[in-house]
């Protein structure tokens, strides 16, 4: 294994002086063998157990691994178990900063200055190897030795007795939504003059139809035309079918994406818009179905 100013002379000027950043270490200005005797210098000081605080756990069980194994891994190994290291020059690194979002374990490390990489001779020929330099190895073994991998907790969850009484969930609200979206497809629904519901409704209570109407229309059941309550055209083929990109694992969803995709999630009146607009061909200028 090399010696840590052995092991920095590899690394681009750039990458000095982020891990310097790290140490709270200036090198702005200084040439790059300056800048190694300087890093090397603070890396050998630096309280190494206080920057271990700092990294995320799979971060800590990847350098505790590479410790016990005498400070040295083939990259092939430890590149399945903690990720890569992505190879990239002075000019890529600049455009992309890749220290502040980092893809593996293995490439934060790389950038705290804690993951060196190089050659060796071995029994089987020449190989890449990850490893730490002999001072940070002499520095970090008694550290990792404190290091447990802490098990996740575990519940227990104990059996409960069942309940006294039980009451059956209320299911007349959409009894009663449901007979309003018929008034309002026959004739049109006032919501300042409503008829006498009494024998139509489950619970005709005057709140609580206002508060359904209100849900309707959020919800772009119900569309207002002139003084008037319709049901809306397609109600939820818009708003179920998204006619832009679909989720896929890994994928992150847009807004407009997840206002599609689950109207019935969360009403808002941003869905309005959504299901009230026909689908794209699907009709001509005049709203009609094209090809009819």
């Amino acid at each position: 294994m090399r010696t840590l100013e052995q092991a920095l002379l590899d690394h681009d000027l750039i990458v000095l002086r982020v891990i310097a950043e790290w140490l709270e270490l200036d090198l702005t200005g200084a040439d790059k063998a300056e800048s190694v005797e300087q890093l090397a210098a603070a890396l050998a000081t630096a309280d190494l157990q206080e920057q271990l605080e700092y990294l995320e756990p799979e971060e800590t069980a990847a350098l505790a691994e590479l410790v016990r194994q005498g400070g040295r891994a083939p990259v092939a190994v430890f590149s399945r178990d903690h990720g890569e290291v992505r190879a990239m020059g002075p000019g890529r690194l600049e455009r992309e900063e890749p220290w502040l979002d980092p893809i593996s374990p293995a490439e934060a490390l790389w950038y705290r200055g804690f993951l060196y990489r190089g050659f060796d001779q071995t029994g089987e020929g020449t190989l890449e190897f990850y490893y730490l330099p002999h001072e940070l190895l002499a520095k970090l073994a008694p550290a990792s030795a404190g290091v447990v991998r802490e098990s996740p907790a575990t519940t227990t969850l104990e059996p409960v007795d069942a309940p006294e009484q039980t009451r059956p969930p209320l299911d007349d609200a959409v009894d009663d939504l449901t007979t309003l979206l018929a008034l309002a497809q026959r004739t049109g629904l006032q919501p300042d003059r409503l008829p006498d519901l009494h024998g139509l409704l489950m619970n005709p209570d005057r709140d609580r139809r206002s508060l359904l109407l209100t849900l309707a229309t959020e919800m772009s059941l119900l569309r207002r035309t002139e003084d008037r309550l319709r049901p809306t055209r397609r109600p939820r083929l818009a708003a179920t079918q998204p006619r832009g990109p679909t989720a896929r694992p890994g994928r992150r969803l847009e807004p407009q994406c997840v206002e599609r995709t689950a109207p019935h999630a969360r009403p808002h009146r941003r869905w309005r818009g959504v299901a009230e607009r026909p689908a794209a061909g699907a009709h001509g200028a005049d709203g009609r179905a094209a090809g009819r």
